[in-house]
């Protein structure tokens, strides 16, 4: 990773409900506590917090100062690029280099201090997380196939050594029938089936990196390749529209409150109200901005997370 981009947090005020009065900017950095310039992903916590990842460790923002952890504190490494709260209230971290850790109750837990997270040590890093209903967590890998911790306290291994068609993990996924499935370079695969459904009429192998899902509220996933827009249908791969409006590579996907869809991109955050994904439904925020990631907090504000602005 580049050191010398610079990654500012916008925080975007607005009436409640409303995206269609003038915004107030508030600029965050390093000047007011942040632990770094480059700041890879926001997230709010239960109790309110809002978490940033970032390349040098991770910020906690109170609403009045940043309180910093690194790897000297406990982080599985300095380089975060994604976070997840689970159902017992456990911060995790998702690093670069492959080590898991997370924050539970004023400390942080590592492969040093947890014996099971221990037995998760990869050499590559985690691209997406899950947290099915029975409270098992599932970690999807670049490289290593899925990780899976148990509600038991044991660590379960899905890679091509025992069945796994691919270990490129794009995204993992709990549908309405509490099945597993996962995006592979070779299609979708149900992990619940022991990988006797697939679909293969549409394969990831050529789109590689720039596939970004996003399993909405109503545990609909779609994904996007490019500008296109796609739905998946259990194991069927469906098209659904192309998006003139996205011209640049898509950084992430997420949704807020009234099924408000926000897609962060290198040219500014677009936002699709209700849920309603079209080229005659979309707002443009920060144009000409390349943002990493859109939050929008229990007070209704919007928090960008921005490189090179």
């Amino acid at each position: 990773m580049k050191k010398s981009i610079l990654i500012i947090i916008l925080i975007l005020f607005f009436c409640k409900n409303s995206f269609s009065q003038k915004p107030i900017f508030k600029n965050y950095s390093p000047d007011n506590g942040l632990t770094s310039y480059t700041v890879y992903y926001a997230l709010q916590d239960s109790k309110g917090y809002i978490w940033f990842a970032t390349e040098s460790g991770i910020s906690r923002f109170n609403g009045y100062k940043f309180t910093n952890f690194t790897i000297e504190d406990g982080l599985g490494g300095d380089e975060i690029f994604y976070m997840h709260e689970d159902s017992k209230k456990r911060i995790w971290f998702l690093s670069y280099n492959g080590k898991l850790s997370y924050y539970y109750n004023g400390s942080i837990y590592n492969h040093s201090n947890d014996t099971l997270l221990h037995k998760t040590k990869t050499n590559i890093f985690f691209k997406s997380f899950l947290e099915d209903k029975d409270s098992n967590l599932w970690f999807g890998t670049k490289y290593n196939g899925i990780i899976k911790l148990t509600n038991n306290k044991k660590v379960e291994k899905y890679n091509v050594t025992n069945g796994l068609p691919d270990n490129h993990v794009f995204f993992i996924w709990e549908d309405n029938n509490n099945e597993i499935w996962t995006a592979l370079p070779n299609g979708i695969v149900n992990i619940t089936k022991n990988y006797k459904e697939i679909d293969i009429s549409y394969t990831f192998k050529v789109v590689n990196e720039d596939l970004k899902f996003l399993k909405k509220n109503n545990a609909e996933v779609i994904f996007f390749h490019k500008n296109e827009l796609y739905k998946i249908c259990k194991s069927l791969i469906k098209p659904i529209d192309t998006l003139n409006i996205i011209t640049r590579k898509i950084i992430n996907l997420s949704q807020s409150k009234n099924n408000n869809i926000w897609i962060a991109t290198y040219t500014g955050a677009i936002l699709f109200e209700n849920g309603k994904i079209s080229d005659d439904n979309d707002k443009f925020f920060l144009k000409g901005n390349i943002i990493s990631s859109v939050l929008q907090d229990k007070e209704n504000n919007i928090w960008f997370t921005t490189i090179g602005n």
